[in-house]
């Protein structure tokens, strides 16, 4: 996967692959705090 995303890539520019690299960890770290408030909610019941 990470060879195909390096491919596709390249011809964007350095901007470009820095703003998707923020955008896929800003995605990464919504999910975690998604599921961590789910499991929160889940020991109140």
């Amino acid at each position: 996967m990470e060879v195909a995303v390096g491919v596709a890539r390249s011809p964007c520019g350095e901007g470009a692959a820095q703003m998707a690299d923020l955008a896929y960890a800003l995605l990464l770290i919504g999910v975690f705090a998604l599921v961590a408030l789910a499991v929160r909610g889940l020991e109140r019941l």
